[in-house]
């Protein structure tokens, strides 16, 4: 999870979270990732109204509560599918996912790669991470190691390349 205050934005105060109330929001999330998530539950931990904490959550952070909860799901996939042989089935049903495509297909579209394909290039290694992993795709830089949920270090999105006999 990043630090609560480094992901607001410039909106006006007015209509942004709290500091105290996004770090509670956001270690909520970070707890619960594996269950579901709803509006009204992220709501009620900010002690908002729904419409109200989905407006100033939008304004703090650029992103919408749902959109959040799918990038923090995928850094938990990444992390998953490097830790261990846990079956990829299982792993879109624990974070979420209605069913094992459902989930092939977002982590796809947000990584570049399938999940099996991930896991088999770069479960061996941990300490040797993809270098470019951002929703846009794939590009060519070097690679480094990431931190427990698959982020660079610096709260963005790690990067990811793919070896030359794979693109």
């Amino acid at each position: 999870m990043g630090d609560a205050v480094s992901l607001m934005s410039t909106a006006p105060r007015a209509s942004r979270l709290e500091a105290r109330r996004l770090s509670r929001v956001l270690e909520y999330i970070d707890a619960h990732l594996e269950a579901e998530l709803d509006l009204n539950a992220l709501a009620a931990v900010a002690c908002l109204s729904r419409f109200h904490f989905n407006r100033c959550f939008k304004a703090t952070t650029g992103q919408a509560p749902n959109q959040y909860v799918g990038t923090q799901r995928m850094k938990r996939a990444r992390q998953l599918l490097l830790e261990g042989r846990r079956p990829i089935a299982d792993l879109a049903l624990a974070l979420g996912f209605s069913s094992q495509a459902n989930f092939t297909r977002a982590f796809s579209r947000e990584v570049g790669v399938s999940p099996g394909r991930y896991r088999e290039q770069w479960g061996r290694s941990p300490l040797s991470e993809p270098a470019d992993l951002h929703p846009a795709g794939l590009a060519s830089s070097g690679s480094m190691a990431l931190d427990a949920y698959g982020a660079a270090g610096n709260g963005a999105p790690p990067k990811m390349t793919l070896p030359s006999d794979l693109r």
